[in-house]
C-alpha cells in the first residue's frame, strides 16, 4: 500500500493507518488539518511624494491580486479603497486582505528640501542713483522656479536691475507651487558734503571738478 496520503479537502480529517506484517499487524489514527495558502499578493504601488517641505499631502495606491477586498495602513483599521491620502513623509506599511489572510508592503514617502534664496546685492553707486542690482539663485524645493518682485519692470527674472536704494521683496515659486518670500536692502553712499561756501552747489559722483 502507498504510505503517502494527501488530504482531499480543507479542514480537519482523521485518517486510520493500518500496517500489516507477516506475523502481526497494527493500526493508528492521525488527524490532519488542511488549510488554504494565502492568495493575496500586493503586485504594484503608485506613490505620490509630498509636494512641499513640511506638508502631509503624499499618497499611495496599491494593486493586489488574490481577491483582496480591504486595505489598511496600520493593520487595524480597514477600508474598501486601495488608496491612502494625506500621508506625511516617512515609511508606511500598507496591508491588503481578503478577510482571512493579508499581504503587506513598506513604502517610503519623501519631501523636497526647504526653499532658500541666496542673493548677491550691488548697492547704488552714488547717492540718489538708480543702478543697484539684486541677483537671486534659489535652492531647494522642486525646480523650475518663477519670480515675482515688488518692483515693476522686472518680470519673471532672478535679476532686478536699475534699482534705487530701498527694500525689495521677491516671491520665488517652485514647480509644485511651493513659495517663499525674501526681502533685500539695496544701499547707497552718503550724500557728498561740501560744507558752507559761496558759489554754485554741485552734486554728483566723485571725483567732482569745481
Amino acid at each position: 500500500a502507498n504510505p503517502v496520503c494527501t488530504p482531499s479537502a480543507l479542514g480537519s480529517i482523521t485518517y486510520t493507518v493500518q500496517a500489516n506484517g507477516p506475523v502481526c499487524s497494527g493500526y493508528d489514527s492521525i488527524t490532519v488539518t488542511a488549510i488554504s495558502c494565502c492568495a493575496v499578493s500586493i503586485v504594484d504601488t503608485v506613490i505620490s511624494d509630498v509636494s512641499c517641505n513640511g506638508l502631509c499631502d503624499g499618497s499611495v495606491q496599491i494593486t493586489a491580486n488574490g481577491g483582496a477586498t480591504q486595505y489598511s495602513i496600520d493593520g487595524i483599521n480597514w477600508q474598501p479603497s486601495n488608496t491612502f491620502n494625506n500621508l506625511c513623509p516617512g515609511q508606511h506599511t500598507i496591508y491588503a486582505s481578503d478577510g482571512n489572510c493579508s499581504d503587506s508592503i513598506v513604502v517610503t514617502i519623501t519631501e523636497p528640501t526647504q526653499i532658500n534664496i541666496p542673493s548677491v546685492i550691488t548697492d547704488a553707486s552714488c547717492y540718489g542713483a538708480s543702478d543697484g542690482q539684486i541677483v537671486v539663485a534659489p535652492q531647494g524645493g522642486t525646480p523650475n522656479y518663477t519670480y515675482s518682485w515688488t518692483v515693476g519692470g522686472v518680470g519673471n527674472s532672478p535679476i532686478a536691475s536699475n534699482l534705487p536704494a530701498g527694500q525689495y521683496t521677491v516671491t520665488v515659486t517652485d514647480a509644485n507651487g511651493c513659495s517663499l518670500d525674501s526681502t533685500f536692502t539695496v544701499g547707497q553712499p552718503a550724500p557728498l558734503n561740501f560744507g558752507s561756501f559761496e558759489g554754485n552747489i554741485l552734486s554728483g559722483c566723485s571725483p567732482l571738478e569745481v
